[in-house]
């Protein structure tokens, strides 16, 4: 799409002239994206200070359950990646504080509360972006230019939003896991996933979500907020079907996995979580969310443990039979 001129009329459809009417705005907005991504830099050295160079490893291995990659900030991950970590990880004590919303432990939090150095822009910025969950939008309009309408496929909200040059490409139908910022009377998108083609993934992805979330009483952005790493963990099981097909026998049927699941009382949760944490070698072996929808539908886990050094276990409210 061609760039609009200054006096051309406004695409917002006001009649107005674009120079007097959203011009301004989007220049405005425009500055936000450098803003944002010097945050996720001071987010990084302050982390670094405090916890050590490692703590970028340690995060990469909650946020893709594997080594990071040696040019990592070359990956197509890193959007995501670096704003999950500056405005959402919670580097230790996850699990004490899990009812508190936002967390009060995550790099954001911890930083407004130091005296590390940050202009008036930056921390109010800062202070909004620790109190926005990811969420799945489907690209329900754009306008190349960098407005976009989107639909969360959780709560079925819907936002306009202003996209970083890099993503001005995205198009209808297409799907990005992102963080959606406020600002300047619209949003922008930070933690921001490459897109999701939805013709591909669109019905796999609204069939997780809707499983992920029919019992857990998800009904605003806010309530959203604890399960992060759920939607990571999401991401990562599309994205890997297409790097990594199910394997299959040599008779072409796929190959099956049997797993054991228990229900236990959510009164013995802090117990339980402390005894696992001492086990080696704990690994994920259910989906009973199948989002791909290659298997049968399975019921929900009552014991969710999620891959990482987190290992993050919830009580679902369906109980769980032995498969």
């Amino acid at each position: 799409m061609a760039k609009i001129g200054r006096n051309a009329p406004c695409p917002c459809g006001s009649g107005r002239k674009y120079k007097r009417c959203c011009l301004p705005d989007e220049q405005d907005l425009g500055r936000l994206y450098p803003l944002l991504i010097d945050l996720t830099e001071e987010v990084t050295h302050f982390a670094e200070e405090r916890y050590g160079e490692d703590l970028l490893g340690r995060a990469w291995l909650d946020f893709w359950e594997e080594e990071p990659p040696e040019h990592w900030e070359e990956s197509e991950l890193f959007d995501l990646f670096i704003g999950w970590f500056s405005f959402l990880w919670v580097p230790e004590g996850w699990e004490s504080k899990i009812d508190t919303l936002p967390h009060p432990d995550t790099l954001a939090a911890q930083m407004l509360e130091s005296d590390w150095k940050l202009g008036p822009a930056a921390r109010q910025l800062l202070a909004t972006a620790r109190q926005q969950p990811l969420a799945f939008w489907e690209i329900e309009s754009t306008d190349g230019q960098g407005r976009a309408g989107l639909r969360d496929l959780v709560l079925g909200r819907r936002l306009e939003v202003w996209l970083p040059p890099p993503y001005r490409g995205i198009e209808a139908d297409d799907l990005v896991l992102a963080q959606a910022i406020p600002a300047g009377g619209t949003h922008i998108l930070a933690a921001i996933s490459r897109p999701l083609a939805g013709e591909l993934f669109g019905g796999p992805l609204r069939k997780g979500c809707a499983a992920m979330w029919e019992n857990r009483g998800v009904r605003s952005p806010r309530d959203l907020l604890p399960y992060h790493l759920d939607f990571l963990y999401l991401y990562h099981r599309l994205v890997q079907a297409v790097l990594k097909p199910r394997l299959t026998n040599s008779d072409g049927e796929r190959v099956a996995f049997t797993w054991s699941v228990y229900t236990f009382d959510e009164a013995r949760r802090a117990e339980l979580m402390g005894l696992l944490r001492s086990m080696r070698n704990v690994q994920y072996l259910g989906d009973p969310l199948d989002p791909l929808g290659s298997g049968e539908d399975g019921d929900q886990l009552a014991l969710d443990l999620d891959l990482g050094p987190l290992r993050r276990f919830r009580a679902a409210a369906a109980p769980a039979e032995e498969e």
